[in-house]
């Protein structure tokens, strides 16, 4: 969802093509890296 909100503002603000590429192709690895990952050894949660 940040991803979306991210492009939604990059259209509304930038009017060089160039520059909305350049946003996008950095915006999409990070909202990938920082997309929670269950996998992952630690939690939030604590044992009783």
């Amino acid at each position: 969802r940040w991803l979306l909100h991210m492009a939604t503002a990059i259209e509304a603000t930038t009017t060089d093509a160039a520059i909305r590429g350049e946003l996008t192709a950095y915006f999409v690895p990070a909202a990938e890296h920082l997309r929670n990952d269950t996998g992952l050894p630690i939690s939030s949660s604590r044992p009783n």
